[in-house]
């Protein structure tokens, strides 16, 4: 297990590294300095999109189009992002992009997933607060696949995928069609302060019950993952075991940050969360840097734990791994 644990780890390093050529150029530093999407409720959000960066430096205001799109300038600011529509008229909805370059549109749904993945406390004050740690990459992804399950039957009759569909990065518009569409069917309401959520149909009031803990095992939102014969520890003898294993995470430093591809593994053993950090320690002998381990989720069925390796370039300085591993029951 220690042996692929490292090689897990080089793979995951050598893509961020190929990913963002952050070592030879800054022309790809200078080609990420936005975040666009869409904010919607259906009907476009006529108000003002923020972004918050996880120095909790913020952006400038910007209006949002007629049509509810938005670009924000986030030159200089380093992810993870949270992002906020303040209307002129309504409710204040949330979102977030792990890296500038990206498209984050804020919806009641995007609103919701966030709210799943911060345990239902109070994005209000998770914003005010930001520092890139109050919900995580991971955290989002397993909310957003919650999010889908519980409107499985919604997204069908809007023709959506929700075993695939990604509520925060895939672009739409404010027209009444596809994920709009389910926009102006429902009614969801987030209450931050009691923790709860409803949701009702709107043409006929019907409630929808939310689960929180709703069965996702056939959904995920990511389409990034990478196949048996991708990975590239198949020259050596891995454990056998019944987990799948995602690896998400960031590489930041002063001058950049960027999202290391989403590398994932199937038919492992699962590490105990006493076991992390001994795991991890042994594979940094002799490496300059510190490194943190965090359990995150240890159940039988779901592990999940938070790495962050931090050491320092010549060129740039201070540099940040930072990875979550989730091993989920197959």
């Amino acid at each position: 297990m220690k042996i692929f644990f490292k090689l897990v780890l080089m793979a995951i390093f050598t893509l961020s590294l190929a990913a963002c050529d952050i070592f030879d150029s800054d022309s790809d530093l200078n080609s990420s300095d936005t975040i666009s999407g869409t904010a919607a409720t259906g009907a476009p959000i006529d108000g003002y999109v923020y972004v918050v960066d996880k120095n909790g430096s913020p952006s400038d205001a910007v209006a949002t189009a007629s049509d509810g799109s938005f670009i924000v300038e986030v030159n200089g600011m380093v992810g993870p992002f949270m992002i906020k529509v303040e209307p002129n008229n309504g409710t204040t909805l949330y979102s977030y992009a792990e890296a500038a370059g990206v498209i984050a549109n804020i919806t009641p749904l995007t609103n919701l997933a966030l709210f799943t993945a911060a345990n239902r406390k109070n994005l209000a004050t998770i914003y005010d607060a930001w520092d890139g740690t109050g919900i995580t990459a991971t955290e989002i992804k397993v909310a957003k696949a919650i999010v889908n399950a519980n409107l499985v039957s919604n997204l069908t009759v809007a023709g959506i995928d929700s075993t695939t569909y990604d509520i925060f990065a895939t672009a739409f518009n404010a027209d009444s069609t596809g994920i709009d569409a389910v926009l102006d069917s429902l009614n969801i309401t987030v209450d931050f302060s009691g923790g709860t959520v409803s949701i009702a149909n709107v043409s006929d009031q019907t409630s929808i019950a939310f689960n929180f803990a709703i069965n996702t095992n056939n959904t995920d939102t990511s389409d990034n993952s990478t196949s048996d014969s991708d990975d590239p520890t198949v020259d050596v003898t891995i454990p056998s075991g019944n987990y799948s294993l995602t690896v998400t995470g960031s590489i930041s430093s002063s001058l950049f940050s960027t999202t290391i591809p989403e590398v994932t593994f199937n038919d492992l053993p699962a590490p105990n969360a006493a076991d992390v950090e001994e795991i991890a320690n042994s594979q940094y002998t002799g490496i300059s840097g510190t490194i943190t381990t965090t359990s995150i989720i240890d159940t039988e069925s779901h592990k999940q734990f938070n790495l962050k390796f931090t050491g320092t370039d010549p060129t740039v300085g201070e540099v940040i791994y930072d990875l979550t591993y989730d091993y989920v029951l197959q």
